[in-house]
């Protein structure tokens, strides 16, 4: 198979648009034009978001940009959540990666077994959690990075595809907290000084639907760390569906 054929659709829809011109100023703009609620959500922001951060823009190791292999971590609040609320987890099956100390201590916080052994997990979760971040048995959604990263001085913004089955659980812990919301905090988590937004571009006119449809309703499922406000906030941030077809002429020609 060649090398175009195994190329992610995300990735070889934006690709072309960066080694064509990587500052993003012939092309972003039209993207975020093309966006349901782009130009009423960012208002000026939408025709001029700024050049596109040169370390995004550039080749990574893997030899495509680097855009599509930023790091996102996830918000300590949600997972200080997680551990304070170990009776709305989903307990899913032990991965192979888990030892038998990991399963142990999750056992005595999600269990209280022997009484009293979860307060003391707890406890040692948040010390833990104000120290380390690495992967441990207290981190219930790990570090993954969204599909494509754009960042310029002005904006950040996170682009998803419905290839990633944007509505699955972004972790097995707490299913109700989707991919497209854990992208979507993951430019907020991203933001400094700057805005903040996420689209998602879609060849299922199911997902688009589902995602349009529902989208306050998946922000106010996926974000039990944050208040009403913040939540109206992130679900305001997302810019809507874009169809693939629609991205590709936004986005121009292929060199």
């Amino acid at each position: 198979m060649s090398q175009a054929a195994d190329t992610p659709p995300l990735e070889a829809l934006i690709t072309p648009a960066i080694r064509r011109d990587p500052s993003g100023r012939n092309w972003l703009p039209g993207l975020l034009a093309a966006t349901p609620h782009g130009g009423a959500r960012l208002g000026e922001l939408a025709a001029q978001p700024g050049s596109i951060s040169t370390s995004l823009s550039v080749n990574g190791v893997g030899g495509r940009p680097a855009c599509f292999d930023h790091p996102a971590v996830p918000p300590r609040e949600l997972l200080a959540w997680l551990i304070d609320h170990p009776e709305r987890l989903s307990v899913p099956a032990a991965a192979a990666g888990d030892t038998a100390e990991t399963v142990r201590l999750r056992g005595f916080l999600i269990r209280d077994d022997p009484p009293g052994s979860r307060a003391r997990a707890q406890e040692r979760a948040h010390e833990l959690l104000r120290s380390q971040f690495g992967h441990a048995w207290w981190r219930f959604e790990d570090a993954s990075p969204p599909a494509c990263v754009l960042m310029s001085d002005r904006l950040v913004l996170t682009i998803q595809s419905d290839e990633d089955d944007p509505l699955a659980p972004s972790t097995p812990w707490y299913p109700a907290r989707t991919r497209l919301v854990r992208d979507l905090e993951a430019a907020r988590q991203l933001v400094g000084d700057r805005r903040y937004a996420s689209l998602l571009i879609a060849g299922s006119a199911a997902v688009a639907e589902a995602v349009a449809a529902s989208i306050a309703d998946l922000v106010q499922a996926g974000t039990p760390h944050l208040a009403a406000a913040e939540r109206a906030e992130l679900a305001d941030a997302f810019l809507g569906v874009v169809a693939y077809d629609a991205a590709r002429r936004a986005l121009g020609p292929a060199p």
